[in-house]
């Protein structure tokens, strides 16, 4: 993405026709070292003959607009479009003369027609059936102008703790997935690292609906149903989406999304389409991934299948089986017998959901959904809790032992309630430690202090997402200062970091910050565009805001000791945008309600 030496921005094609090429295979590269240079395959295209760096640069994803300065100390404005496989340079025609065009790069994959002075197409596509006519193009820039203007105004903003650079840049990503793929205008769907993967897994769909809910809530709930029915087979099984050879879902954290989803958008009826859905599918897992002898949720599974299924694939608690005394090193095709705690503290809250979904639609059943979750509360003390290192874990129902690794799975216990009221002291103790998970950028995927610690992917680096559902639980508890402390951590840490590559990244390093010293596997490279794993801006009004979504209103009570000044912000509520602020000072919650005759607004 960037670095001191140079910067480098991706400018992706949006609508173009899928007769022609798949969308993650073109783009074109804009390269400032200092000046202005257009790539294609890592060819140089176009240069800009003009030594000095460029004054500004404003990113739209598919669209680059760039403020020179020329030889003659006179600022113009050149905008780069990527469209229907075309280049497009909308430019002065006094400017011409700085462009030097490489003609001997362009000829195995390229055809250039000049269509009038404020225009240059470069067309990347030797199939002429499938290139829209000059003033059909014409027609696409001035629609495109439009849109992107129309994004700007709607946007959600906000001017404290959070640049302004990184909060665009990941509403822009949104924006890159906003319209359809190709001409068919199928596809509502919105990928999890566009344009380097068409492939969307429901959990990343899960991450990236929290985030739309804030601003685009039709996207958020067409995505929604989308996954349902895309997702969910006939036996009840929410399929994992990556490949295996046997049945495997996903973190069950859809119901969570649903009631989210349905509270801040005011929709109620979506809740009565997708809770037949949500109850087919929890049995399911009551079918399939319920011990009996334990009362509690597990499997035996390979290991390579614990990690696809938990989501956390290379994460060493599958790996390393412990025996008592020592760690053993498992293949990833060796079984494996455990009972995990994240799992169990998503079907705990999964269960209390489903009674709360339950009461909603009237079903006389709705009260055992919460006696199976304090059941599952009361199991989970006897085997994921051990005394000696006060910490959770997994437990291991082949050796009988439970597996003693600090992981971020431990946490998820806040998530479900699991966490009983003496341990969450010694939980916030494990936290809060410098040497285990309070890290420059927290909370990392694995202690600190742990042997298998590394920068391999799930041996430490963090991820926003898990971030994400550890303040979720943290708030259940009222632990709303660490809550805030974490937030502001990681936006302090992003904001750095987007100033050196100017991406946002699926794992960061907990200890520094060089996402390249990562060792990550290419299929999981998202190259700073990541969406699936990166649910910035509800990280931002739930943990550094302290959102909570109520039935018919909503609370921003921040943390003010940790805060320490005034922030405007906006985001939508009900189909409406809502722009307040908070201030330490004058106003130190604000109270949004939904009522019949009117919304008010409180402090």
């Amino acid at each position: 993405m960037s670095s001191e030496l140079e910067f480098n921005y991706k400018i992706f094609s949006i609508n173009q026709s899928s007769k022609n090429r798949e969308p993650n295979n073109f783009w074109i590269d804009c390269y400032l070292k200092p000046n202005l240079q257009l790539r294609y395959k890592n060819l140089i295209i176009i240069d800009f003959l003009i030594k000095d760096p460029p004054k500004s640069i404003e990113w739209y994803g598919d669209c680059l607009l760039c403020k020179l300065k020329s030889p003659f100390y006179i600022d113009f404005k050149i905008k780069i479009y990527c469209m229907f496989s075309c280049l497009i340079l909308e430019i002065s025609p006094e400017i011409t003369q700085y462009l030097k065009i490489h003609d001997e790069n362009f000829k195995n994959f390229s055809e250039v027609s000049q269509t009038n002075k404020l225009f240059y197409i470069f067309s990347f596509s030797k199939n002429n059936d499938v290139i829209p006519k000059s003033e059909d193009i014409l027609n696409a820039i001035s629609d495109r102008r439009k849109s992107i203007q129309k994004w700007l105004e709607d946007i959600p903003n906000t001017n404290r703790y959070i640049s302004k650079e990184i909060w665009n840049f990941h509403w822009v990503l949104h924006r890159l997935n906003r319209f359809p793929h190709d001409f068919t205008n199928e596809s509502n769907l919105v990928s999890s690292c566009w344009p380097y993967s068409k492939v969307l897994t429901p959990w990343e769909s899960l991450h990236i609906i929290e985030d739309l809910m804030w601003f685009h809530s039709h996207l958020a709930k067409k995505q929604l149903i989308k996954l349902f029915n895309e997702y969910l087979k006939p036996d009840g099984l929410m399929e994992n989406g990556m490949i295996s050879e046997k049945s495997l879902s996903i973190p069950p954290i859809w119901s969570s999304v649903l009631l989210d989803y349905s509270k801040l958008s005011g929709d109620k009826k979506i809740i009565s389409e997708l809770y037949p859905l949500c109850k087919k599918n929890l049995e399911w897992w009551e079918k399939n991934r319920f011990i009996e002898p334990y009362n509690l949720f597990g499997a035996i599974h390979s290991v390579n299948d614990f990690g696809i299924e938990t989501m956390m694939k290379s994460s060493p608690r599958f790996s390393q089986q412990f025996d008592g005394n020592l760690w053993n090193l498992k293949k990833p095709s060796e079984n494996r017998s455990l009972l995990l705690i994240d799992l169990n503290s998503q079907m705990c809250e999964y269960y209390q959901n489903m009674g709360v979904l339950g009461l909603i639609m009237g079903d006389e059943n709705s009260s055992s959904y919460f006696k199976k979750a304090e059941a599952l509360q009361e199991n989970a003390q006897k085997y994921f809790w051990d005394p000696k290192t006060q910490f959770y874990y997994d437990f291991d129902f082949e050796t009988q032992l439970i597996q003693p690794m600090k992981t971020i799975a431990g946490f998820w216990a806040l998530y479900g309630g699991i966490v009983s009221k003496v341990h969450i002291q010694p939980i916030m103790d494990h936290l809060i430690n410098p040497d285990e998970f309070w890290s420059e950028f927290p909370v990392p995927t694995l202690a600190l202090d742990e042997p298998f610690y590394s920068n391999e992917i799930w041996h430490g680096p963090a991820l926003l997402s898990q971030n994400y559902w550890l303040l979720r639980g943290l708030k259940k508890f009222n632990l709303n200062r660490i809550v805030t402390e974490i937030c502001y951590k990681i936006f302090r840490y992003l904001n750095y970091s987007f100033n050196l590559y100017g991406g946002i990244y699926k794992f960061y390093p907990p200890l520094s910050y060089n996402v390249n010293s990562i060792k990550i596997p290419k299929s999981d490279r998202c190259y700073g565009y990541d969406l699936g794993q990166s649910p910035l801006h509800s990280l931002f009004y739930r943990g550094l805001l302290g959102a909570e979504i109520l039935d018919d209103s909503i609370n921003f009570v921040p943390d003010w000791s940790v805060l320490n000044k005034e922030v405007n912000f906006s985001f939508y509520y009900r189909g409406k945008k809502i722009e307040t602020y908070l201030s330490k000072m004058d106003k130190k919650m604000v109270t949004i309600e939904d009522r019949v005759e009117k919304m008010t607004i409180n402090y």
